[in-house]
């Protein structure tokens, strides 16, 4: 659990003890409003340091992405389009081929022709377009530092 989670339950806790602490209240308000600042200024600090650790994994996963481009392994290299043709044949298979037989079937029979059900489908070509579109960027890349 993050501090910033516990602002709620420590900024009650604060005032309960300034309360009796301080009995005048403008005093009161003041170291309040003290502790509360305090409190929001350690909770941004704690996520700040989660988003700068947050920033280093993307820079260091770009980074390795870009060694994988560059390599002179073939097989390194081209993992990434590899899994984009798996991703392609298995949406061709599942969809066209696949849904196209069960019409088939369904009108043999006689039956109502089956619905496709999407939401397999979309996870799919959202992250074949993301591979894609990050391979792309690659080639760009690449090209640019020719």
């Amino acid at each position: 659990m993050a501090l910033w989670d516990l602002i709620p339950v420590v900024g009650k806790l604060l005032d309960r003890v300034v309360d009796k602490a301080l009995p005048d209240t403008a005093e009161r308000e003041k170291a309040k409003q003290a502790a509360q600042l305090e409190l929001l200024k350690l909770a941004q600090a704690e996520r700040a340091g989660e988003l700068d650790a947050d920033l280093k994994v993307a820079l260091a996963q770009a980074e390795i992405g870009k060694v994988e481009a560059a390599s002179g392994d073939s097989f390194t290299r081209r993992a990434r389009p590899a899994v984009m043709y798996v991703c392609a044949l298995s949406l061709a298979l599942a969809y066209p081929v696949w849904q196209l037989a069960a019409i088939i079937q369904a009108i043999a029979r006689g039956e109502p022709i089956p619905r496709t059900d999407m939401g397999d489908l979309m996870p799919l070509l959202l992250g074949m377009l993301g591979l894609g579109t990050m391979r792309t960027v690659e080639k760009v890349t690449a090209m640019r530092e020719k």
